[in-house]
């Protein structure tokens, strides 16, 4: 009986130790499959109107004129350790300005093109005095290209809200 002890207990620990072996390469596949999506995380494409900088913890990656990625693929270090800022580059953008602008009409006026009541509220409806003293509303659209994404992206903190003002 104590052959059979003996032997049921090798072949139980022999399972054991397969089944281990099993798991722990599984495990190996699997943190490897996992660290090379980590690092394909980290491929972009810049489009062809765009231009990109990559901040590696904080700083701009690269020197001189490698610093500003161009169209393409390319590669970084995936987040948290780097992050990629796009800028729309050589392309031609509108920002619309309504400063000079009446508030919007309401549901229930009748001309929707003309500000209600006998004066103007200059906190309320923009507009634009004329040097012959005449009352203008005006909408503005600006067009402008990033010749400078470098200067564009990092001299500013909301270059948008520059140009739009």
């Amino acid at each position: 009986m104590s052959e059979t002890n003996t032997e049921s207990r090798d072949a139980g620990a022999q399972a054991l130790t397969e089944a281990l072996q099993t798991s722990f390469r599984l495990l190996r596949w699997l943190v490897l499959a996992v660290l090379l999506a980590y690092l394909g995380s980290g491929l972009f494409v810049v489009r062809q109107h765009e231009r990109a900088f990559v901040l590696r913890l904080g700083r701009i990656d690269g020197l001189g004129a490698d610093r500003v990625k161009g169209p393409g693929l390319h590669w970084t270090w995936p987040r948290p350790l780097a992050r990629v800022l796009r800028v729309p580059a050589e392309r031609v953008q509108t920002v619309a300005s309504s400063t000079f602008w009446h508030e919007p009409a309401t549901e229930y006026q009748e001309d929707a093109a003309r500000p209600t009541g006998p004066t103007l509220n200059p906190e309320r409806a923009g507009y634009l005095l004329t040097g012959d003293a005449n009352i203008l509303h005006a909408r503005w659209a600006l067009r402008y290209t990033v010749s400078d994404p470098e200067r564009w992206l990092f001299a500013h903190t909301d270059p948008e809200q520059l140009v739009r003002q």
